[in-house]
């Protein structure tokens, strides 16, 4: 086996030329494959997600170009939305903060809420798992209250926002009271209320007045929208999907061309290789061997490929923005990417080594050496 794969590199390397382009062709077609398949499997999961939230109403806050002067949103509106919605209003602020210490710094997320609607009692602020050590050291935002541990019921939360999903094991809870004190760190985009449609008596009725209210309250500084993250995902997807659809179908197209590409020229290289192919079998190489050497080509080319497609793939994906997704979904890669990805260069490899080894098999020896 040995002598095998050291015969298929030299043979490669011999005819490199060929052996570049042929990975660089199944390299770029499995990259944009892996792209188009992590957009899918991203909206697919954001789909999934928005289908399970029990909130279907959200707040949205916008601003044109530099941020207005004043606060986008203040407690007295919090307490408004609340008589608006009878109390149905679930909110909260997440405040990034940020600290820099002798030896390290410190990262965390505040969470002001109203802790009449969490079970908190007051004069406290309460600290996830992950950043108890941060106070321990003297870190802490909100020295005249008492910090205490965050609730276990409270802490394996995770709050979904429209840019994040927030774990509560790593965030410090502090009254919302607080808006006020904290009012020049706090933008519209760190603002969150949500609302259950079914629990309001008229949810449209209630959602144009909270509209009105914050518009009338804020001068028309910032535009306020309440809407269904999950309707407004369903409008979007479908021009979405398209989209993916046509990157994928790129991608395939070129997996197919790289097919037909390796096949003709495997078939073109054979041609040539008439005779050493007979004299390995004059020489008393079986049929097996040379089987396992045309596998080994192809599987070296179609492997060296798809590990370059599969980064090129992945870097896109963390790293590329064409506009195609709606702006709050995160894209991330997906490990079923790299299994189809896998799958797709073994079907390749068997199906061209088949066809290659056929040729090889229907010649008599003779034929070989003789060159027809």
């Amino acid at each position: 086996m040995k002598y095998i794969v050291g015969k298929v590199l030299r043979t490669l390397w011999w005819n490199r030329r060929i052996s570049i382009l042929m990975i660089a062709e199944i390299a770029l077609g499995m990259s944009v494959f892996v792209y188009s398949a992590n957009l899918f499997y991203s909206l697919s999961g954001e789909e999934a997600a928005r289908k399970g939230q029990e909130r279907d109403l959200v707040l949205g806050i916008y601003s044109d170009g530099d941020t207005p002067d004043g606060q986008a949103f203040t407690k007295e509106d919090y307490e408004k939305l609340q008589g608006l919605t009878g109390d149905k209003t679930f909110f909260f602020v997440a405040v990034p903060q940020f600290f820099a210490g002798k030896e390290e710094n410190y990262e965390f997320l505040v969470i002001l809420l109203d802790y009449s609607q969490a079970g908190l009692k007051e004069g406290s602020s309460y600290w996830g798992r992950e950043v108890q050590g941060i106070v321990e050291k003297g870190v802490n935002p909100f020295p005249e209250l008492q910090a205490q541990k965050m609730p276990e019921e409270l802490e394996s939360q995770r709050w979904k926002t429209e840019t994040e999903e927030i774990a509560l094991s790593g965030c410090v809870a502090a009254p919302v009271e607080y808006m006020e004190q904290m009012q020049d760190e706090i933008s519209g985009a760190m603002v969150h209320a949500e609302w259950k449609s079914s629990e309001l008596a008229d949810a449209e009725t209630v959602s144009r007045e909270i509209e009105r209210y914050l518009y009338a309250a804020h001068e028309k500084k910032y535009h306020y929208q309440v809407y269904a993250p999950e309707t407004e995902l369903k409008n979007h997807s479908y021009k979405v999907k398209l989209s993916i659809g046509m990157i994928n179908k790129a991608g395939i197209l070129s997996l197919v061309t790289f097919s037909f590409g390796m096949l003709g020229i495997f078939g073109l290289l054979f041609e040539h290789r008439e005779e050493e192919f007979g004299i390995e079998l004059a020489c008393g190489a079986d049929e097996r061997q040379l089987c396992r050497e045309i596998f080994l080509e192809i599987l070296f080319l179609n492997g060296f490929g798809t590990v370059l497609g599969l980064l090129a793939g992945w870097v896109l994906t963390c790293y590329t923005d064409l506009g195609i997704m709606i702006g709050y979904i995160d894209v991330r890669g997906d490990v079923r990417t790299c299994l189809l990805g896998g799958m797709v260069c073994a079907a390749i490899t068997v199906v061209v080594s088949f066809l290659i080894f056929g040729k090889l098999k229907n010649r008599e020896i003779a034929g070989l050496l003789n060159g027809h």
